[in-house]
């Protein structure tokens, strides 16, 4: 979603250039076939021609998902952008100041949701399938699903899979989501295990 306001952004921002050059670093570089980053990019600044690169090597960075993205006219550099994919359809432009959008979630602290919790007498993970709909198991699992499909198939991912796939896969969800997902798939990994003979 934060890509591809990104692109959607920039493009308005250059509606007569001839060609875009797209960098995607960090969790974006990590995931971005995965996840369909690249083909996003060249869907939403079609049809001008577009290219996307993947710099697995940059650490300065203002963000994990943070992005590049260069217009060209007549191969000479017209405009540039750095922009970070904040979570959850935010975005981050640097030079640029972005409406505010209604937070998600009621709560901002862990205190406060944990609090809500036990008050409500439900776990973390009720409370997130509230407020984002139940539909959020489908699709964190298809993220989950190509996260590793991708991680399988791309060589600079694989040289890092240690690291990777441990602590970073789930960079761009939502900590509370995070939370939340790890806090069921655990209930439903204790419910699966076989239960002690009384």
């Amino acid at each position: 979603m934060g890509p591809e306001k990104i692109c959607r952004i920039f493009k308005k921002k250059n509606p007569d250039v001839d060609k875009f050059k797209v960098i995607l670093y960090g969790s974006l570089a990590l995931t971005g076939r995965g996840h369909g980053t690249d083909r996003i990019v060249k869907e939403t600044l079609s049809p001008i021609d577009t290219t996307v690169e993947f710099d697995f090597e940059k650490t300065d960075l203002p963000h994990p998902n943070t992005m590049e993205l260069f217009a060209y006219k007549d191969d000479k550099l017209c405009d540039s952008m750095l922009a970070c994919s904040i979570g959850g359809g935010e975005v981050t432009i640097k030079g640029m100041k972005m409406a505010e959008s209604k937070p998600i979630y009621e709560f901002s602290t862990f205190k406060d949701i944990a609090e809500h919790c036990r008050k409500n007498d439900i776990r973390i993970w009720e409370y997130v399938e509230k407020t984002e709909g139940s539909d959020i198991w489908d699709f964190l699992g298809e993220v989950w699903d190509c996260m590793r499909e991708f991680c399988r198939e791309d060589s600079a991912c694989r040289e890092k899979r240690d690291f990777y796939s441990g602590r970073t896969i789930l960079t761009n969800l939502p900590k509370l989501v995070k939370t939340a997902l790890f806090a069921r798939m655990l209930t439903l990994w204790v419910n699966k295990m076989p239960r002690a003979a009384a």
